[in-house]
Protein backbone atom coordinates (compact mmCIF):
# COMPACT_ATOMS: atom_id res chain seq x y z
CA UNK A 1 0.00 0.00 0.00
CA UNK A 2 1.37 3.38 -1.03
CA UNK A 3 2.34 5.97 1.75
CA UNK A 4 1.60 8.81 -0.32
CA UNK A 5 -2.10 9.09 -1.16
CA UNK A 6 -2.73 9.65 -4.97
CA UNK A 7 -3.50 13.08 -5.44
CA UNK A 8 -0.71 14.13 -2.57
CA UNK A 9 1.69 12.45 -5.05
CA UNK A 10 0.28 14.63 -8.45
CA UNK A 11 1.46 17.57 -6.55
CA UNK A 12 5.23 16.25 -5.86
CA UNK A 13 5.17 15.08 -9.37
CA UNK A 14 3.99 19.07 -11.02
CA UNK A 15 6.76 20.15 -8.11
CA UNK A 16 9.42 18.27 -9.11
CA UNK A 17 8.96 18.40 -13.12
CA UNK A 18 8.39 22.04 -12.75
CA UNK A 19 11.28 22.89 -9.99
CA UNK A 20 14.13 20.54 -10.42
CA UNK A 21 17.23 20.98 -12.62
CA UNK A 22 20.06 18.73 -12.15
CA UNK A 23 20.08 15.02 -10.47
CA UNK A 24 20.12 14.45 -7.33
CA UNK A 25 21.10 11.41 -5.00
CA UNK A 26 19.88 10.05 -2.62
CA UNK A 27 22.27 7.40 -0.36
CA UNK A 28 20.14 5.80 2.22
CA UNK A 29 21.27 3.26 5.12
CA UNK A 30 19.32 0.54 7.29
CA UNK A 31 19.72 -2.53 8.92
CA UNK A 32 17.94 -5.99 9.19
CA UNK A 33 17.53 -5.32 12.65
CA UNK A 34 14.13 -4.31 13.37
CA UNK A 35 14.57 -3.58 16.92
CA UNK A 36 17.34 -0.87 16.21
CA UNK A 37 15.02 0.09 13.22
CA UNK A 38 11.57 0.26 13.48
CA UNK A 39 10.93 2.62 11.01
CA UNK A 40 13.53 1.34 8.01
CA UNK A 41 10.94 -0.21 5.51
CA UNK A 42 8.81 2.38 5.77
CA UNK A 43 11.59 4.78 5.39
CA UNK A 44 13.41 3.28 2.71
CA UNK A 45 9.56 2.58 1.21
CA UNK A 46 8.81 6.68 1.44
CA UNK A 47 12.33 7.62 -0.68
CA UNK A 48 11.22 4.86 -3.13
CA UNK A 49 7.75 6.51 -3.76
CA UNK A 50 9.18 9.62 -3.86
CA UNK A 51 12.14 8.94 -6.42
CA UNK A 52 9.72 7.23 -8.58
CA UNK A 53 8.02 10.65 -9.34
CA UNK A 54 10.91 12.15 -10.93
CA UNK A 55 12.80 8.74 -12.02
CA UNK A 56 15.32 10.89 -14.86
CA UNK A 57 15.61 13.11 -11.86
CA UNK A 58 15.82 11.11 -8.50
CA UNK A 59 19.15 8.23 -8.07
CA UNK A 60 18.15 6.81 -4.77
CA UNK A 61 20.95 3.75 -3.40
CA UNK A 62 19.93 2.09 -0.43
CA UNK A 63 22.96 0.19 1.42
CA UNK A 64 22.43 -2.31 4.33
CA UNK A 65 24.69 -0.60 7.46
CA UNK A 66 25.55 -3.59 9.15
CA UNK A 67 27.31 -5.27 5.65
CA UNK A 68 28.72 -1.92 4.62
CA UNK A 69 30.49 -0.32 7.42
CA UNK A 70 32.92 1.06 4.89
CA UNK A 71 30.13 3.05 3.01
CA UNK A 72 28.54 4.26 6.50
CA UNK A 73 32.03 5.56 7.48
CA UNK A 74 32.41 6.76 3.88
CA UNK A 75 28.93 9.14 4.15
CA UNK A 76 29.42 9.78 8.08
CA UNK A 77 26.04 8.19 9.41
CA UNK A 78 25.69 7.72 12.72
CA UNK A 79 21.77 6.36 13.24
CA UNK A 80 19.76 3.78 10.78
CA UNK A 81 17.68 4.84 9.51
CA UNK A 82 19.50 7.16 7.73
CA UNK A 83 20.11 9.17 4.65
CA UNK A 84 22.16 11.65 2.86
CA UNK A 85 21.05 14.17 -0.58
CA UNK A 86 23.90 15.24 -2.43
CA UNK A 87 23.98 16.94 -5.48
CA UNK A 88 23.88 14.76 -8.92
CA UNK A 89 28.08 15.27 -8.94
CA UNK A 90 28.35 13.94 -5.64
CA UNK A 91 29.53 17.27 -3.83
CA UNK A 92 30.11 15.76 -0.48
CA UNK A 93 27.57 18.27 1.38
CA UNK A 94 26.27 16.78 5.09
CA UNK A 95 22.18 17.37 4.52
CA UNK A 96 21.09 14.44 6.95
CA UNK A 97 17.80 12.68 7.99
CA UNK A 98 17.84 10.29 10.60
CA UNK A 99 14.29 8.93 10.81
CA UNK A 100 11.26 8.99 8.34
CA UNK A 101 10.77 12.44 7.36
CA UNK A 102 6.75 11.95 7.93
CA UNK A 103 4.00 14.37 8.60
CA UNK A 104 5.52 17.90 8.42
CA UNK A 105 9.37 17.15 7.45
CA UNK A 106 7.96 15.26 4.11
CA UNK A 107 7.52 18.96 2.80
CA UNK A 108 11.43 19.43 4.32
CA UNK A 109 12.51 16.27 2.14
CA UNK A 110 11.01 17.77 -1.20
CA UNK A 111 12.46 21.57 -0.34
CA UNK A 112 15.88 19.92 0.09
CA UNK A 113 15.55 17.38 -3.07
CA UNK A 114 14.93 20.77 -5.16
CA UNK A 115 17.33 23.22 -3.78
CA UNK A 116 20.17 20.46 -4.01
CA UNK A 117 19.05 20.08 -7.63
CA UNK A 118 19.01 23.71 -8.23
CA UNK A 119 22.79 23.65 -7.60
CA UNK A 120 22.52 23.89 -3.51
CA UNK A 121 22.51 27.55 -3.39
CA UNK A 122 20.59 28.73 -0.51
CA UNK A 123 18.88 32.51 -0.42
CA UNK A 124 20.25 33.54 3.15
CA UNK A 125 21.72 37.25 3.60
CA UNK A 126 25.11 38.19 2.94
CA UNK A 127 26.29 38.10 6.27
CA UNK A 128 24.71 35.05 7.19
CA UNK A 129 26.53 33.49 4.43
CA UNK A 130 29.74 35.33 5.22
CA UNK A 131 29.54 33.43 8.75
CA UNK A 132 28.42 29.98 7.97
CA UNK A 133 31.26 29.94 5.31
CA UNK A 134 33.73 31.28 7.85
CA UNK A 135 33.23 27.94 10.51
CA UNK A 136 36.41 26.07 9.36
CA UNK A 137 36.00 23.12 11.96
CA UNK A 138 33.87 19.91 11.81
CA UNK A 139 30.24 21.38 12.89
CA UNK A 140 27.46 19.53 13.88
CA UNK A 141 24.08 20.86 14.03
CA UNK A 142 21.19 18.53 14.95
CA UNK A 143 17.68 19.58 15.19
CA UNK A 144 15.32 17.33 17.35
CA UNK A 145 12.10 16.85 15.77
CA UNK A 146 8.51 15.40 15.66
CA UNK A 147 6.06 14.69 12.61
CA UNK A 148 3.65 16.70 14.25
CA UNK A 149 5.40 19.67 15.07
CA UNK A 150 4.77 23.05 12.26
CA UNK A 151 7.79 24.71 13.60
CA UNK A 152 10.49 22.12 13.06
CA UNK A 153 10.72 21.93 9.41
CA UNK A 154 11.98 25.80 9.40
CA UNK A 155 14.97 24.70 11.65
CA UNK A 156 15.58 21.52 10.17
CA UNK A 157 15.76 23.34 6.74
CA UNK A 158 18.10 26.58 8.12
CA UNK A 159 20.38 23.60 9.66
CA UNK A 160 20.24 21.76 5.88
CA UNK A 161 21.00 24.84 4.22
CA UNK A 162 24.13 25.98 6.43
CA UNK A 163 25.46 22.25 5.13
CA UNK A 164 24.42 23.15 1.43
CA UNK A 165 27.28 26.49 1.91
CA UNK A 166 29.79 24.52 4.30
CA UNK A 167 31.07 21.13 3.96
CA UNK A 168 32.16 21.04 7.13
CA UNK A 169 28.78 21.35 8.80
CA UNK A 170 26.93 18.45 8.87
CA UNK A 171 22.68 19.24 9.20
CA UNK A 172 20.56 16.49 10.56
CA UNK A 173 17.01 16.24 11.24
CA UNK A 174 16.54 13.75 14.24
CA UNK A 175 13.53 12.19 14.82
CA UNK A 176 12.73 12.37 18.71
CA UNK A 177 10.56 9.66 19.10
CA UNK A 178 12.45 7.25 16.89
CA UNK A 179 15.63 7.71 19.07
CA UNK A 180 15.03 8.34 22.60
CA UNK A 181 18.37 7.38 23.87
CA UNK A 182 19.27 10.13 21.94
CA UNK A 183 16.78 12.32 22.80
CA UNK A 184 17.52 11.43 26.63
CA UNK A 185 20.96 12.22 26.14
CA UNK A 186 20.40 15.80 25.18
CA UNK A 187 17.72 16.54 27.20
CA UNK A 188 14.64 16.77 24.53
CA UNK A 189 11.45 18.00 25.97
CA UNK A 190 10.01 20.20 23.65
CA UNK A 191 11.17 20.70 19.85
CA UNK A 192 12.63 21.82 17.87
CA UNK A 193 15.77 21.38 20.09
CA UNK A 194 19.14 22.10 17.76
CA UNK A 195 21.86 20.50 19.72
CA UNK A 196 25.92 21.74 18.06
CA UNK A 197 28.44 19.31 18.48
CA UNK A 198 26.99 16.76 20.40
CA UNK A 199 25.51 19.07 23.46
CA UNK A 200 28.16 21.69 23.58
CA UNK A 201 25.01 24.25 22.74
CA UNK A 202 21.59 23.58 22.52
CA UNK A 203 18.50 26.29 21.61
CA UNK A 204 14.61 25.75 21.41
CA UNK A 205 12.75 27.36 18.84
CA UNK A 206 12.90 28.09 14.87
CA UNK A 207 14.88 30.90 14.91
CA UNK A 208 15.72 33.83 12.06
CA UNK A 209 18.75 33.08 9.99
CA UNK A 210 20.70 35.61 11.95
CA UNK A 211 19.70 34.08 15.44
CA UNK A 212 20.06 30.35 14.28
CA UNK A 213 24.00 31.16 13.38
CA UNK A 214 24.68 33.25 16.53
CA UNK A 215 23.63 30.27 18.15
CA UNK A 216 25.56 27.84 16.38
CA UNK A 217 28.63 29.59 16.73
CA UNK A 218 28.08 29.48 20.70
CA UNK A 219 28.46 25.69 20.02
CA UNK A 220 32.24 25.99 18.45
Amino acid sequence: MALIKPKEAQVVRDRFEKEMEKEVHIIAFTTKDQQKCQYCDLTIQLLEEVASFAPDKIQLQVWDGDQNSQKVQEYGMDHFPGFVIRPFDQRAIQVKFYGIPSGHEFRTLLDDIILVSQGATPDLSPSVMAKVQSISTPTKIQVFITPTCPYCTKAVLMAHQFAMINPMISGEMVEAMEFPELSARYGVSSVPQIVINDGKHSFVGAQPEESFIAEVLKGL
